[in-house]
């Protein structure tokens, strides 16, 4: 619970209750969201062969099969080269479950990929994923982690502060995905922004309260994925 209070102010939100509204809805329907990190494994190669490609076209039809089964909320590969490779967002019952679903990847069966796993609480009034079709196109976001440093405790007004700007992001259309991180370690959120580049993102956040404060830092990555589907404003 702590870890929710500190992250985005969420449960400080539910608690102030009316309160909030003028500035903010109160975050209601909390779905928590699965998301499957990819990183380079160790038997990862860079370069094309054969029998890459054929292990790529695998991977893409593994997760063209979940989506459509309605297990996959979205995924996109990472950019910049990093050993973070990709990113899938995943609907399961547990966060196992959800490691489950993309261990079947034949990517990760074969060491090319290895699972790293993050869950994230989503406000269903604040966030929302569309269906996916084929036809959408493809477009950069960035992709990141809100990480408290460590003995940090923000002041509560500092959240609510937080929660009034982040709403403001949502309603410009720049924040799309965003959440309290349960049981990530130091990742303390998530957030998806809807621009193109990680200095950009950085330049907003870095207006936040909560950054302002000095209590938090980011991890970011420029992510490729399909337009249309993560759904804020």
């Amino acid at each position: 619970m702590r870890k929710l209070i500190v992250t985005l102010g969420f449960a400080a939100a539910i608690a102030v209750g009316l309160s909030a509204q003028a500035r903010y809805p109160v975050p209601e329907n909390i779905q928590t969201i699965h998301i499957a990190l990819l990183y380079r494994g160790p038997a990862y190669v860079a370069g094309t062969t054969p029998e890459l490609q054929q292990l790529q076209a695998g991977h893409i039809a593994h997760l063209t099969k979940l989506a459509k089964e309605g297990h996959a909320f979205i995924a996109g590969p990472i950019g910049a080269g990093g050993d973070l490779a990709g990113i899938v967002m995943l609907k399961a019952a547990t966060q196992d479950a959800a490691r489950a679903l993309e261990a079947e990847d034949p990517a990760v069966k074969a060491g090319r990929f290895r699972i790293e796993m993050v869950s994230y609480m989503s406000p269903a009034n604040w966030f929302s994923f569309g269906p996916v079709k084929d036809d959408l196109p493809m477009r950069s976001f960035v992709f990141g982690f809100l990480k408290l440093k460590a003995g940090a405790t923000p002041a509560p007004t500092m959240l609510d502060d937080n929660m009034a700007m982040l709403w403001s992001m949502r309603q410009a259309g720049t924040l799309i995905a965003a959440g309290p991180a349960v049981n990530s370690g130091d990742r303390a959120g998530v957030f998806v922004l809807a621009v193109d580049s990680v200095e950009k993102a950085r330049a907003l956040l870095e207006q936040e309260p909560a950054m302002k404060s000095g209590l938090f830092t980011l991890e970011m990555y420029r992510w490729s994925a399909a337009d249309g589907i993560m759904k804020g404003k």
